[in-house]
């Protein structure tokens, strides 16, 4: 299990590992007092108790409690989603996989925003070519507007991004 890790870098830099991402290093989290507890699932929340259960059926204390779960991608709903070759973004593991399967290929990035045009700037010159599919008629709409959309998207464009 990997130490906590910098996620927003894994779009930036599909090769990145664990190691080189993490946002402080092992011996830091044990001089200040942090116990890591790493691959550990929490199936139960009690608050009257003021206690967590894990999936091995450990009882955690806690005076305060904070939910720092992360994101999960978004499926698409479609036919074929889960198939090999298809891709999402959470871990190194899968950046590494998108990186090394992008090669020479001609890669499609499903979504505009963010995630998807920092992995289309990331893989564009390694991909035999790269196309954006999003939903809003320019990248980075919902976010930042169609006039700074348009601005990056062409950006993109310029590089060789479709």
């Amino acid at each position: 299990n990997n130490l906590p890790y910098d996620r927003p870098k894994l779009s930036k830099k599909l090769d990145s590992t664990p190691q080189e991402i993490s946002l402080r290093s092992r011996e830091w989290y044990e001089e200040t007092g942090v116990e890591l507890r790493l691959g550990v699932t929490v199936t139960k929340v009690d608050p009257q108790e003021r206690c967590v259960t894990t999936e091995s059926g450990e009882n955690i204390s806690y005076d305060k409690l904070i939910y720092c779960t992360g994101g999960t991608p978004r499926k698409l709903g479609v036919s074929g989603e889960d198939l090999s070759g298809v891709h999402t973004l959470r871990t190194p593991d899968d950046a590494n996989t998108i990186q090394k399967d992008s090669e020479g290929k001609n890669v499609v990035v499903v979504g505009g925003s963010f995630i998807g045009m920092e992995v289309s700037a990331a893989i564009v010159k390694t991909a035999a070519s790269v196309t954006v599919v999003d939903r809003n008629s320019t990248s980075f709409q919902s976010s930042l507007g169609a006039q700074v959309g348009s601005i990056l998207q062409e950006m993109r464009r310029h590089n060789g991004v479709k």
